[in-house]
């Protein structure tokens, strides 16, 4: 139907559809497959997508991000716009531009293991990226949860600064971390940051004795005269 283009007609199943490359020249290889319908051709999002979203006034990317059990370290680790796979994790401008376009706020979790420079690169992007709503900043997810390692990435480093029992320790340590991010998007959001910036710090609804020290420990780590 067009330079590079194939038109196939599908009827929907369960089976899906599978795509083999059984030839490509080595010197230019076939890339950048898009499987469309031909009404969305040109369209990054499907537009029922963006219907099913427009309800929503808030979205969370924890799952989109892959947050629990996290590898991510460095920001040379997170998922990049054009890499070909993004089950792995969907890449930061996605979800970003997903909200601008929907008019929605954006719900961010920071990797558990993240660098200062990969919170600050993050902190700029999201700046950069979304400038109509606001950004909601969590660090990790059920950091209480020991099925997922960011419980025991916190255990472990509130223990070896001596933040209590290994329980205790957890829950401060998440306080202390979390409190260091928020401060450094603070930083590069400057005097937009009450404006445009909502801080979470989370708790689990059946075990409410975890929010006490989770909030007494995120004053003692607060920067003086900052507020949360």
């Amino acid at each position: 139907d067009g330079p590079n283009m194939f038109h196939i007609d599908y009827v929907n199943s369960a089976g899906g559809i599978e795509i083999q490359v059984t030839n490509s020249d080595p010197l230019d290889r076939i890339r950048n497959i898009r499987v469309q319908r031909a009404e969305d051709i040109g369209k990054f999002w499907n537009p029922e997508f963006l219907d099913l979203c427009a309800p929503f006034k808030v979205l969370r990317t924890m799952d989109w991000q892959k947050t629990n059990n996290s590898r991510d370290k460095e920001w040379s680790d997170r998922t990049l716009p054009h890499a070909h796979n993004q089950v792995d994790g969907v890449a930061y401008e996605h979800m970003l531009d997903l909200c601008e376009i929907t008019h929605t706020d954006a719900w961010i979790c920071v990797p558990h293991q993240a660098s200062d420079e990969y919170v600050r690169a993050l902190a700029e992007l999201c700046f950069r990226g979304l400038t109509t709503q606001k950004l909601w900043l969590e660090y990790s997810n059920e950091v209480w949860n020991d099925q997922f390692t960011q419980a025991t990435y916190c255990r472990q480093k509130g223990t070896a600064l001596g933040l209590g029992d290994p329980n205790e320790a957890k829950l401060r340590y998440y306080a202390k971390r979390s409190v260091e991010i928020f401060s450094i998007f603070d930083q590069v959001y400057g005097s937009l940051a009450k404006e445009r910036l909502v801080k979470v710090l989370a708790g689990q609804a059946e075990a409410w004795g975890f929010a006490p020290i989770t909030l007494d420990a995120r004053v003692k780590w607060l920067p003086a005269g900052a507020s949360l």
